[in-house]
């Protein structure tokens, strides 16, 4: 595995939530669609609103991730502050969760999905880092 791939996975992680926002709109409208049961740990206070506006940015995110996954080491300022944001995003779940205990399994299990490919984003470029110094 490379740098390349751990950030394109990340991609694809991103754009995930996409299609879980899309699935999670679609049964708030009253389409009948097959029984989901990732969708019930959200509770009954799920904030379209705000997923729309976090799917967004993923979205948007996501695909600027696919395209600098061609050359990292040519976009290391955006994969730092992937690495960096993502892990922000991930403690402010935790604390919310910690604060707010109603949304505490739907964040933590956000927050454990998002920290496996941003882990894999954290050690390749690490490696990047150590390798470079040893040229």
């Amino acid at each position: 595995m490379s740098l390349k791939l751990a950030l394109r996975i990340l991609a694809v992680f991103f754009w995930w939530y996409g299609v879980v926002f899309v699935l999670s709109v679609a049964q708030l409208g009253g389409l009948s669609l097959p029984a989901l049961p990732f969708l019930e740990y959200r509770g009954s206070a799920y904030a379209w609103d705000f997923e729309l506006m976090f799917t967004a940015i993923l979205i948007v995110w996501g695909s600027y991730l696919w395209i600098a996954s061609k050359e990292p080491q040519q976009h290391r300022l955006f994969v730092d502050f992937t690495i960096v944001a993502t892990i922000a995003h991930i403690a402010a779940m935790l604390v919310i969760g910690f604060i707010r205990t109603a949304d505490l399994t739907h964040l933590l299990m956000d927050a454990v999905a998002l920290s496996m490919p941003t882990t894999l984003v954290l050690i390749y470029r690490l490696r990047l880092v150590s390798t470079s110094f040893l040229k």
